[in-house]
C-alpha cells in the first residue's frame, strides 16, 4: 500500500478551442467536446486558458467559448479563464462570464511587462471584486508571464474575497506546490499542470492537476487518481505507466493534442503558429487514442 490520502485527487482538463476549417470557433465541436468530458469522471474543466489558445481569442469568442462550455457540462464543472494583459479587460471579461452563469473563474497573472507584487495585487482585487463572490483562481506561469507567484504573494492573494486556489504551471518539481500549500488556508485548492505528477503533487499538500492531454485521454487520468486514492501501489503504478505514456506522446503541444482528438473526429486547426506533430509522432498519437 501506499500513503494514504482523504480524497480523491482532482483532474480538471484544460481544454483546446476547436476551429473550422476556416479559422473560426467551431461552436458545435467547441459543445461536443465538452459534453463528452463532463462524463469522463473528471473534477471540470479549464476553458480558454492556454490550451485554450485565449491569446488567440477577442473576447466575444471567448464568452462564447464559455458560454457553450457551460451548456454541455454545467457552469459548476467550467473555470472559465478571464485573465489578461490589462485588468481593464479582464474584469470586463469576468463581468460578462459572471452574467453567463458561470461560477469558478481563473485569471493569469499580467503578462509580457514585469509587474511588482502590489500592482499584482491590485490586478487581482480588482477581477475579484468584479466577480461578485464566484471563486477565482490565480493562474502562475512565470515562463510566458514574466511574473513570478512565490508563496508570500499568494498567502496576500489568498486573503482577497473570492480567491479560492491556484494553479501553477511551466514549474518542475513540488517545492513550489510544498510552498503555496504550507502559504494559504485549509481548503485553498492548489493545482499543478504538470498532469503528469499528479501522485506527487498530492502528496506533497496539492488538491490535483490541470491537465491538457486528458482533453483527448481522461481515462487515465481518472484511472490514476482513484488508484491514488486507494492506496493500490500496484494499480497506481500500472495507472501512471498510461499517464506517462500519453503525457510523452501528446506533451504540451496544442497540435498533437488537437491530433489526438483527430483521431476521434474533431477539427485539428489551430490559429496561433504551432508546430504540426510529425508523422511518427501522430502513429502514436493514434495507438494510444485506440487503446486508451
Amino acid at each position: 500500500m501506499t500513503e494514504a490520502i482523504s480524497a480523491r485527487p482532482k483532474v480538471f482538463s484544460a481544454t483546446p478551442v476547436l476551429f473550422d476549417r476556416e479559422g473560426e470557433v467551431h461552436i458545435d465541436e467547441v459543445h461536443r467536446l465538452h459534453a463528452g468530458l463532463a462524463t469522463a469522471g473528471l473534477d471540470g474543466m479549464f476553458v480558454a486558458g492556454t490550451t485554450g489558445e485565449f491569446l488567440a481569442l477577442d473576447d466575444n469568442e471567448r464568452l462564447r467559448v464559455f458560454e457553450t462550455a457551460a451548456h454541455a457540462a454545467g457552469p459548476e464543472a467550467v473555470i472559465g479563464h478571464v485573465g489578461a494583459a490589462s485588468g481593464r479587460q479582464a474584469v470586463r471579461l469576468t463581468r460578462s462570464a459572471r452574467r453567463l452563469g458561470l461560477r469558478r473563474l481563473a485569471a493569469i497573472t499580467p503578462f509580457y511587462l514585469r509587474a511588482e507584487p502590489e500592482q499584482i495585487l491590485r490586478y487581482y482585487a480588482e477581477i475579484a471584486e468584479a466577480a461578485e463572490g464566484a471563486e477565482l483562481f490565480v493562474y502562475a506561469f512565470e515562463a510566458v508571464t514574466n511574473n513570478p507567484v512565490p508563496a508570500e504573494l499568494l498567502a496576500e492573494l489568498a486573503k482577497l474575497p473570492g480567491i479560492s486556489g491556484v494553479k501553477l504551471s511551466g514549474v518542475q518539481g513540488t517545492e513550489l506546490i510544498s510552498a503555496y500549500a504550507a502559504a494559504t488556508p485549509d481548503g485553498f485548492t492548489v493545482l499543478s499542470g504538470n498532469d503528469r505528477d499528479l501522485a506527487d503533487v498530492v502528496r506533497a499538500g496539492g488538491s490535483g492537476v490541470v491537465s491538457g492531454v486528458s482533453a483527448a485521454l481522461p481515462e487515465p487520468f481518472v484511472r490514476l487518481a482513484e488508484a491514488v486514492l486507494s492506496g493500490d501501489a500496484e494499480a497506481e503504478r500500472h495507472a501512471q505507466r498510461r499517464v506517462d505514456e500519453a503525457v510523452g506522446a501528446i506533451g504540451a503541444n496544442i497540435a498533437a493534442l488537437k491530433s489526438a482528438l483527430g483521431v476521434r473526429g474533431f477539427p485539428e486547426s489551430c490559429r496561433m503558429p504551432i508546430a504540426s506533430p510529425a508523422e511518427s509522432q501522430r502513429a502514436r498519437i493514434r495507438e494510444l487514442m485506440e487503446n486508451p
